[in-house]
């Protein structure tokens, strides 16, 4: 008897969490067309620490040991079918849509691919090891982490929150 399938499409929090935890009992195939997991909270830190910011970022290969990850973007969504944008049709007993959210742009990426959010990543860090006064307009608990993250790796800087 074939096993329950699910197609699961974004591997965000929620769509990687849900992908690990039913892949032992179901047939499960994650769509997400980068070929890594960002974690985004992470980032604050690894703005300022590229040794960081490599280890939040977490190859999905590595996530799924018996379900099937698909690196492409669902482009349809139909009745019990998926279509990726290289045309694949993949059949689903279930469809879960979980597209995640795009904002915080320096923490997480956007549309780009992960080696332009490494780069954009790194180009910010190096901007804040360059920088003789570093000023953050916001004092909510990401400004705040940003700040105490900047002044630990670099105790002499001039900021302003």
């Amino acid at each position: 008897m074939a096993k329950t399938s699910v197609v699961i499409v974004g591997g965000g929090y929620i769509g990687a969490t849900l992908a690990k935890s039913l892949e032992t009992d179901l047939d499960v195939t994650l769509i997400e067309p980068r070929d890594r997991f960002v974690h985004a909270p992470a980032m604050v830190r690894g703005l300022v620490d590229s040794a960081v910011r490599e280890h939040a970022l977490i190859p999905y290969h590595k996530l799924l040991t018996k379900g099937r990850l698909v690196k492409s973007r669902a482009t349809a969504v139909r009745a019990e079918t998926v279509v990726t944008a290289a045309g694949d049709e993949i059949q689903a007993d279930y469809i879960v849509l979980s597209p995640g959210a795009s904002n915080g742009s320096i923490f997480k990426p956007g549309d780009e691919t992960i080696d332009a959010f490494r780069t954009a990543q790194g180009q910010t860090e190096q901007r804040i090891k360059d920088a003789g006064t570093i000023v953050i307009v916001g004092a909510g608990a990401v400004g705040i982490e940003l700040a105490g993250e900047i002044l630990h790796r670099h105790p002499t800087k001039a900021l302003s929150l």
